[in-house]
């Protein structure tokens, strides 16, 4: 089975809302696929963390 495109991916998400969902909750599942979206293709080129390195990270803040 292929896999889904984005598009059909956004499409089945927003359909899973209620019927009443309001466009600011639509906006924000299309923007939480994107950051999915963006996060896999990170990932995918290497562009990630270490656990260590994140924890390091917080405790500078």
């Amino acid at each position: 089975m292929a896999e889904a495109t984005l598009k059909q991916k956004v499409m089945d998400s927003i359909e899973k809302l209620p019927q009443n969902a309001t466009l600011d909750e639509i906006m924000e599942r299309i923007y939480f696929i994107h950051k999915i979206e963006v996060g896999l293709k990170q990932s995918k080129q290497g562009d990630v963390l270490e656990h260590e390195e994140v924890l390091n990270k917080i405790d500078q803040w």
